[in-house]
């Protein structure tokens, strides 16, 4: 059964759904998820591998170190999954990749010390710019 919780890459060749249940969602700073995601840190939200459903296309795993599978859009390039080697009771799904993200707020934080200083209360104290109206002129191209 698929839920209404549904997400996909950036360029729409794969999309999922997770059935509805308990959402263990968090943020993640280490330097392997900075790597392959290219930000600062990556929001993973954890479910069941059973309340996962592919709903079109193929996402490509690699296997990112000795414990762990990361998964990804191959045509975008796009962060959709990971999951460690010796536990079948977890997948992992990129918060940015669900469709409406505010589903899974993170509860948690792992890998602090990997964290790069900058991001110690960075929206404490960086301006807001206003760029929406110039994307959003870009999108309707």
């Amino acid at each position: 059964m698929t839920g209404d919780i549904t997400g996909g890459c950036s360029c729409g060749a794969v999309r999922y759904s997770i059935a509805t249940g308990k959402l263990n969602s968090g943020i993640c700073h280490c330097s392997d998820c900075q790597r392959s995601s290219g930000a600062p840190f990556v929001v993973w939200v954890g479910i069941e591998p059973s309340r996962f459903t592919l709903l079109q296309g193929t996402i490509t795993e690699f296997a990112s170190s000795k414990w762990a599978r990361r998964g990804f859009c191959a045509a975008c390039g796009s962060t959709l999954t990971y999951r460690l080697a010796d536990d079948e009771t977890e997948i992992n799904i990129a918060g940015g990749s669900l469709d409406t993200p505010d589903v899974a707020p993170p509860a948690f934080q792992i890998f602090p010390k990997d964290r790069p200083a900058f991001m110690n209360g960075f929206d404490d104290h960086l301006p807001v710019k206003d760029v929406e109206a110039y994307f959003n002129g870009l999108r309707e191209r």
